[in-house]
């Protein structure tokens, strides 16, 4: 059985970490062995993704690092993947692919390009540094067309591109939970209740899902909006919410990790983004059969 390592390096469990997290649990039932390298930045919380992988028995390679491009990250790999005789590199990022190449394993690897944000210009700057680091790789995967059409731009060849779309284990939720879930967030049983799921950060496009809200809100006084997510605009959405008068109607849940069944409390969900790859939590509440508005 060939062996699969997966790289990421991760702080949070968001979208692409869920994705690797499906792709390792399932990797058994195509006929390969897979774990997974985490990058664990020092001085962040212990990530989940670690948590979930060692819950499931998936075998995690923890590497420290003490900044963004540390070659010590870059030693480890090399180690990790000569020691434990991988096969194939699966990297999930800009950061993870550069160490990739620096480690001079691109030739083992497949890349998958999640999306590229580009919201400021560090990171239009690290978009052009995987499309360079992307070169040296064997094998690339976007998750969307539009994906594809962002990497060609940056010079990428498209022959050298597949489209694997994200996708999700259909989980096994307690259809019964409404009503205490509803209480434990402060929702009234009888509302209409919206859902975003995300990280807090500008791409998302939380600002204009509560601006929508508050437009009509005062017609629909049983409309409520739960937010789950955390993230540098947390502070500065709660001000727009209360600025907004929706103090009470908007409720800001932060991380969650019981997804799967909080959605199945919920009546709408939301995705106001401005740009997205193929949204993982959007996958999710198609799953528990909730309407979407996008």
């Amino acid at each position: 059985m060939k062996k699969i390592m997966h790289v990421k390096s991760t702080s949070q469990f968001l979208g692409a970490e869920n994705v690797v997290l499906q792709l390792a649990v399932n990797a058994a039932a195509t006929g390969y062995e897979a774990s997974v390298l985490v990058i664990w930045d020092e001085g962040d919380d212990r990530p989940e993704l670690i948590a979930r992988l060692e819950a499931l028995n998936i075998p995690v390679h923890i590497v420290p690092a003490k900044s963004g491009f540390d070659r010590s990250v870059v030693a480890a790999l090399k180690e990790v993947v000569r020691h434990k005789s991988i096969d194939i590199l699966h990297s999930h990022g800009y950061r993870e692919d550069v160490t990739v190449v620096m480690a001079g394993l691109g030739h083992l690897c497949v890349a998958t390009n999640h999306l590229w944000k580009r919201n400021n210009w560090r990171l239009w700057l690290y978009s052009v540094a995987d499309a360079l680091a992307m070169r040296k790789i064997a094998r690339l995967v976007a998750v969307s067309a539009p994906i594809v059409n962002d990497m060609r731009q940056l010079g990428l060849s498209a022959a050298r591109i597949s489209i694997i779309s994200n996708g999700i284990d259909l989980p096994v939720v307690k259809t019964n939970q409404r009503a205490a879930l509803r209480e434990q967030l402060g929702v009234p049983q009888e509302a209409f209740c919206c859902v975003m799921v995300s990280s807090l950060t500008v791409e998302k496009g939380h600002c204009y899902a509560l601006e929508g809200f508050a437009a009509i809100a005062g017609d629909y006084a049983h409309l409520y909006m739960v937010v789950v997510g955390d993230g540098p605009l947390l502070e500065p959405l709660q001000n727009l919410s209360a600025e907004l008068g929706l103090t009470g109607r908007v409720i800001f849940a932060g991380r969650r990790s019981d997804i799967a069944q909080l959605l199945t409390a919920m009546d709408l969900f939301v995705l106001s983004s401005t740009i997205e790859g193929l949204p993982m939590a959007m996958l999710e509440a198609m799953a528990a059969s909730l309407p979407l508005l996008a």
